[in-house]
């Protein structure tokens, strides 16, 4: 009798354990790095990216548990099924073999800062060539701006200094990502607010997209809802007032 049990119960366990991406998620876990004020665990509801990724997947059923962790364990966990996907990434062909990009829900824009009562023109990277433009040492900018020699670059070790020294005259220029800098000037050097802005046209451009691995089970469907509730919040202005709730707008 007892052997029957066992036999009973051994059976029972093997058709009914299944592994976190082999049946459909009752929670997604997704994943990030530390990438504020897109991502982290010390800003409101963990970045503007996580509540943009979070919201439109709860509108279409989901529940969402984010986990901030490094970049290359975010990463790895992706690929071997440990996490469901990646609230915040860059597009990657070599990448989409083992996840599924949603649609951009973000730009990442590289402008040039520089002082609020400066006139200065961007068409092209010819029309920098006046101009002193700070940079931070092992940035990469773009290949264009990186190889030019004719540029005038002044590394820095941090982009706090390029701040001080645009706001103080010492370089005419430096490129980051607007939000970044806003978040900057927002909580920690707010003294430098308003002394800067940006050229609106960008230095360059990356699309911002969540991902689902491959290995997690209706993976195509998962995109597809978050593509639908995305599409729709951007016609009912939602991103701007998140944008907003952030502090993030100009």
């Amino acid at each position: 009798m007892i052997s029957v049990l066992k036999v009973f119960l051994i059976t029972l366990f093997l058709f009914s354990s299944k592994p976190l991406v082999a049946q459909p998620p009752e929670i997604l876990r997704l994943v990030a790095n530390e990438w504020e004020p897109y991502t982290g665990d010390r800003i409101l509801n963990q970045g503007l990216a996580t509540d943009i990724v979070s919201t439109a997947l709860r509108r279409a059923g989901y529940d969402v548990m984010v986990n901030i962790v490094p970049w290359t364990r975010a990463l790895k966990g992706v690929e071997a099924g440990n996490y469901h996907g990646i609230i915040a990434a860059w597009y990657n062909k070599e990448r989409e073999k083992k996840m599924v990009y949603s649609d951009h829900y973000l730009t990442n824009d590289l402008v040039l800062f520089k002082r609020s009562e400066d006139q200065i023109t961007f068409e092209s990277l010819s029309d920098l060539e006046p101009y002193t433009i700070g940079t931070v040492r092992d940035y990469a900018y773009g290949e264009g701006f990186d190889t030019s020699q004719k540029l005038k670059k002044k590394p820095s070790l941090d982009l706090r200094t390029n701040i001080v020294r645009v706001s103080n005259g010492l370089i005419d220029l430096f490129p980051e990502d607007r939000f970044v800098v806003k978040h900057l000037l927002n909580t920690r050097y707010p003294e430098y607010f308003g002394k800067i802005d940006f050229l609106d046209k960008p230095l360059s451009q990356r699309t911002l997209h969540m991902t689902i691995s491959k290995k997690t089970m209706d993976y195509e469907k998962i995109v597809q809802d978050f593509n639908q509730q995305l599409a729709a919040m951007k016609a009912e202005g939602l991103l701007d007032k998140l944008i907003k709730k952030h502090n993030l707008n100009f």
